[in-house]
């Protein structure tokens, strides 16, 4: 080697010098001081290497590491040094390498710069994780989780490690093992690799490495809707709401789906436009079923404006009469005894129908159930379309029945009644009972009083279109008069 001239020993003294000068800038000069770390000079790159480990952060470290790759020894060794003491774990696959540098002085700065990382069983850790399969890989998978479930410094580098793309890569090949592999050795050693990864992959998403996550989603193309579900725990829901708008059709379907089972309120709009123009219509379709768990007014508009759009009926058929019913209140139980007629039509709007009143019905507690329903089947013309309406929602009934028996004990015998058609049918061709109980003269023939002796609890649920108000106040009164009678 050629011995420096008294003009090159000045360049580099004046080069060095500057390096010293730029440290004081901080992070603003990280793009000057990586200029040296071109330099032809090994000991100028060797003190850029050295002040960028001062500096820290990522932008500096990013470049130090690239440093590894140096041709001079000392820079090489200098680099792995900084990663160790910054804790720079983008790095670690380097450190890994140096490990196995045939140099001894290397492999000792590489072992202090693990041990500089805080975590205990580091270098078997990475190994197993980023292998495929097998006990190694399992035992690393355990003892990262481990890690992960304990406080302080060591739940930080843990966290760190698992956030590091190449140690991410291979949590993610191990959660997907049985979904990405044609042969397992050992099925029952498998599932555990799978649970161990899953487990590191909740915590992650728990403590917020929302960025992590989204990388694996990117990452693994077809199978990246398994990890929408886990990444809902990051609570992130504005990234994920965009993922409903994501280029891989299995990620947009699988991210309306959460949104939906966690009623996120702010994802409606997007949801409404996903329904109306996505092209793939999984993604449409659980789209729409979001929109009915999470309801709401602008939800009910939307999935209602949709049938009636598609004249009722349309592709998604089932999934917006299921969605209506999950949502809709009795303006939309109105709004969908007109669907009864049609053949094809009928048994979609009687679930909704029978699913809507579920809800309405729950929600007064012990109100008049059966007389309101025998009401709404009376106000349609024909006995065969009544019979169609209380049939709908005759399980409601029957429900209401049996849960009234438990509060109130067992019900007294009835008396036996008289077989065939007599004066305790209505218009509608459905059996009324309480044959022989008298009438109010501001009750509607044929529908059955009230049973029980005390006011009926809840709000007044009256189905009467309104301008048959004078009407129904009589008949209002008339239940009460028979209530306290």
């Amino acid at each position: 080697m050629r011995k420096k001239t008294s003009k090159q020993r000045e360049e580099r003294d004046a080069k060095t010098a500057e390096i010293e000068m730029l440290i004081g800038q901080g992070e603003e000069a990280v793009h000057l001081i990586s200029e040296y770390l071109g330099d032809q000079d090994g000991w100028v790159r060797y003190k850029a290497v050295e002040a960028l480990g001062v500096i820290g952060g990522d932008a500096a470290m990013e470049r130090v590491r690239k440093a590894y790759d140096d041709t001079e020894f000392n820079v090489a060794v200098e680099a792995i040094g900084q990663i160790g003491e910054n804790r720079y774990f983008p790095g670690l696959f380097e450190v890994m390498l140096a490990l196995q540098y045939p140099d001894e002085e290397m492999q000792d700065i590489a072992a202090g710069a693990i041990l500089d990382f805080g975590i205990e069983n580091l270098a078997e850790i990475y190994y197993g994780i980023t292998c495929c399969g097998g006990e190694l890989q399992e035992k690393s998978l355990f003892m990262l989780d481990s890690l992960l479930q304990k406080e302080g410094h060591e739940k930080e580098g843990a966290l760190e490690l698992a956030s590091d793309k190449t140690v991410l890569g291979g949590i993610l090949n191990a959660y997907l093992i049985k979904r990405e592999m044609f042969c397992l050795p050992d099925e029952g050693q498998a599932n555990r690799i799978s649970q161990n990864a899953e487990n590191i992959l909740c915590r992650l998403a728990e403590n917020g490495r929302a960025g992590a996550l989204m990388w694996g989603i990117e990452k693994k193309g077809k199978h990246a809707a398994e990890i929408v579900k886990i990444f809902a725990k990051t609570k992130d829901f504005e990234s994920l709401v965009s993922l409903l708008k994501h280029d891989n059709n299995h990620v947009a379907s699988e991210a309306a789906k959460v949104l939906g089972e966690h009623r996120h309120e702010d994802a409606v709009d997007e949801l409404i436009l996903t329904m109306r123009h996505d092209v793939y219509w999984p993604v449409r379709d659980n789209a729409i079923l979001a929109l009915g768990k999470i309801g709401g007014r602008a939800a009910i508009n939307a999935l209602m404006g949709e049938i009636r759009e598609q004249g009722g009926g349309g592709m998604h058929k089932k999934e917006l009469y299921e969605a209506i019913g999950m949502c809709g209140g009795k303006r939309e139980m109105r709004r969908l005894l007109k669907f009864i007629e049609n053949k094809e039509l009928a048994g979609c709007a009687i679930d909704a129908i029978r699913a809507i009143a579920s809800r309405v019905y729950a929600k007064r507690g012990r109100g008049n159930v059966k007389e309101d329903i025998l009401r709404l089947a009376e106000l349609f013309g024909t006995a065969e379309y009544g019979q169609l309406v209380h049939t709908a929602i005759l399980g409601i009934v029957e429900a209401e029945k049996s849960r009234q028996g438990k509060e109130e004990g067992p019900e007294e015998p009835k008396p036996r009644e008289p077989s065939g058609l007599d004066a305790n049918e209505g218009r509608a061709g459905v059996k009324l009972e309480n044959k022989g109980e008298r009438k109010n003269s501001g009750e509607r023939a044929g529908i059955a009083r009230p049973k029980r002796a005390h006011a009926v609890k809840g709000p007044e649920i009256n189905l009467l279109p309104r301008r048959k108000g004078r009407r129904r106040l009589r008949l209002a009164q008339g239940q009460r008069n028979i209530i306290h009678a």
